[in-house]
């Protein structure tokens, strides 16, 4: 028996075990597959070279080697890649004095993925909470992060923001109201524990804020205070307007001194400013090592310099998300209508609705499972730009070999050149951007699916859906159950309380009517058929086949959807099966707090074949409504040949009338 033993730095260990009378060299076997375990981070001078392993070796005659070696002397080998290790990788961290993300998203969001900075603190972003700035602020953010973002109130300038991986998991805290600085409060939750970053901006003192730094530090000392007790780690971090590199200057020293009273210490020892002022700060308590490799980088994005550092967290894995799918668009629909008819749905009679219900969901969804069966994938989420090309990337290469040799000489030409390349790098940007988007907008003119949702890309009104932070997916869908189901229950009752309240005015104002709503008709396959052609493609998580499929493959399943309408058009019930929903919750707005589940509003799915149901009973009230004149006169919605630009017409046209009667019209 050969055994291999596990081992990142050889391509074969092999041990012998048991008697060793057997022959040393059986020659070749191919019914053995000998599994050898490579290391994918193994070192460099250790690692395999691709020859060292033969996969797959077709024996033959012809299958020789240029040295003439003989493959049916070589045994074919399986290579099983070893899982990586836990390794500590530390979370990249980055701050920056913006000077205003309006028209600089695209530069700032290509910066953060270059270099690959988990966490993005980012001061003076000069956008305020008005909507006409959400497309600045989600323009901003890259694909697998997340933006944090407190305006300046009442005034311009200012505003703190954070660029977030979403892999980091973050907590928003309570924010306080100070009047000489603005700030962002997170916590962050990692596998070596929680840290807290204070994203802080503080506007230099002038005569129009009536700020000073005496104020400043009062408040600071406050805001010191209530942070102290906080367990983990602390970070604040921010453009502070002090020039700490300057010892001289009393606002200085009454700085510094604050912070040493309080154990803290500043990390930032290289100038910030392009005047050479060090403003831009990183501070930590004295006891921790949390900030290591701090490095100054110049982007060209503002007068500010881009301070780097490494915090001693441990950086979580990339988000993934596990997707399924079917090949709809493969399925051959005379294939699967010939399957439906063949199927026993169609013999079945049976007058219990729920298990005609269930017989026709199950055979459904097993036929669907046949033509397009269901599969999963876990994928990875990565900053993707579709219209990114190779040039941008030799413009890149060409701007770092700059910057290198700007860093290096210190010359005034040769930082010249380093800025005339950032921001021809930038120009490639917005240009390939904007010429990606109009070949789409040309090629697809007769398109309107393609040009809407290319418009929604470039406008990014396509939020991602956000959520309260849970354990699991499992704990998040009970809360919000708990949540919803406890909120009808409090509207229930408040109806009930009200109606309770009404009664005797109710009783006294209704109208008799001698019209009787006595039972429903049955629906013929016809109607039926016009329902189903009515209903959109889309469909609900619970459909046993998606309803573009069911409108393509509805002739046959078209007599069992009849069965099932006119059961339950007789029995007057809905069975529990076609009472479930799909629910989905949604913000109320994009900008509120997703940890508020009072923020969220449930989004109801029903089936297609509910949908069908609703539209049968619809038909019929709205018909005995219409013949028996008990509509509404003024209304305006959920009727046909009604809507808000008939009752627009309707009141244009009153007005008009009064107007000609010579007659004062007021409206209101």
């Amino acid at each position: 028996m050969i055994k291999v033993r596990e081992n990142s730095f050889a391509a074969f260990n092999m041990e012998l075990i048991g008697d060793l009378t057997f022959k040393l060299n059986p020659g070749p076997s191919m019914n053995e597959i000998i599994p050898v375990i490579v290391s994918s981070q193994a070192k460099r001078s250790h690692a395999l070279r691709p020859t060292t392993v033969l996969q797959n070796v077709t024996l033959g005659s012809k299958n020789c080697c240029p040295r003439g070696a003989n493959w049916h002397n070589l045994i074919s080998i399986r290579c099983s890649k070893q899982k990586l290790q836990n390794r500590f990788v530390p979370i990249d961290f980055c701050l920056l004095n913006t000077r205003s993300i309006n028209k600089k998203e695209l530069a700032i969001k290509d910066y953060a993925v270059d270099n690959n900075v988990d966490i993005f603190a980012m001061t003076e972003t000069w956008l305020s909470n008005n909507e006409n700035y959400n497309f600045s602020i989600t323009e901003v953010c890259p694909t697998g992060y997340q933006v944090y973002h407190i305006p300046r109130k009442n005034s311009r300038g200012g505003g703190v923001g954070l660029l977030i991986k979403k892999h980091v998991k973050v907590t928003k805290q309570t924010q306080r109201n100070f009047k000489s600085f603005e700030y962002l409060d997170i916590v962050t939750i990692c596998s070596t524990g929680s840290t807290r970053i204070v994203t802080i901006y503080r506007p230099p003192p002038s005569e129009t804020n009536q700020l000073n730094s005496a104020l400043f530090l009062e408040e600071f000392c406050i805001l010191t205070e209530h942070l102290v007790v906080f367990p983990g780690n602390l970070l604040r971090v921010g453009d502070f307007n002090y020039h700490v590199d300057n010892i001289s200057n009393l606002d200085t020293v009454k700085f510094n001194n604050m912070l040493e009273s309080f154990g803290l210490v500043q990390h930032v020892d290289e100038p910030t400013h392009k005047k050479g002022y060090t403003l831009d700060l990183l501070i930590t308590r004295a006891e921790e090592e949390l900030v290591n490799s701090t490095e100054i980088r110049y982007p060209m994005l503002s007068d500010h310099s881009a301070v780097h550092c490494k915090l001693r967290l441990k950086k979580p894995p990339l988000e993934q998300k596990e997707i399924s799918y079917r090949k709809l668009r493969s399925i051959n629909i005379g294939s699967l209508n010939d399957d439906l008819k063949q199927s026993d749905l169609l013999s079945t009679i049976t007058p219990d609705l729920t298990d005609l219900i269930e017989k026709y969901e199950n055979t459904l969804t097993e036929i669907l499972e046949m033509h397009a069966p269901l599969k999963r994938r876990v994928i990875t989420l990565r900053p993707s730009a579709p219209w990114y090309h190779e040039g941008i990337s030799d413009a890149k290469r060409k701007h770092r070999k700059l910057e290198r040799r700007w860093r290096s000489s210190r010359l005034c030409t040769d930082r010249q050149m380093y800025v005339d390349q950032c921001r021809a790098v930038n120009k490639m940007l917005k240009d390939a951007k904007a010429s990606y988007y109009s070949s789409i907008i040309s090629e697809n003119a007769s398109d309107p699916k393609v040009l809407f949702d290319a418009v929604n890309k470039l406008l990014n009104r396509k939020v991602e859906r956000r959520y309260p932070t849970a354990h699991s997916t499992i704990e998040l869908t009970n809360k919000f159950a708990g949540f919803f189901d406890k909120k009808i229950a409090t509207i229930r009752t408040k109806l009930s309380n009200e109606a309770n309240s009404s009664t005797q005015s109710w009783e006294a104002n209704k109208k008799s009517c001698h019209a009787e709503f006595k039972e429903f008709r049955v629906m013929s396959e016809s109607e039926i058929e016009g329902f189903v052609n009515t209903i959109g493609k889309n469909s609900c998580d619970l459909d046993p086949i998606p309803a573009s499929i069911l409108k393509e493959c509805k002739s046959a399943p078209l007599p069992v959807l009849a069965n099932i309408v006119n059961i339950l058009l007789q029995s007057a019930s809905m069975p529990a099966a076609l009472k479930e929903e799909a629910i989905k919750p949604k913000l109320k707005k994009d900008n509120l707090d997703s940890e508020d589940y009072s923020n969220f509003r449930p989004i109801s799915n029903l089936k297609v074949i509910t949908k069908i149901i609703e539209k049968a009973v619809s038909c019929q009230l709205s018909d005995h409504l219409r013949d028996n004149d008990l509509e509404e006169s003024f209304q305006s919605a959920y009727r046909r040949f009604h809507s808000t630009e008939t009752a627009l017409l309707r009141v244009q046209s009153d007005v008009l009338l009064e107007t000609d009667d010579q007659k004062c019209v007021v409206m209101l």
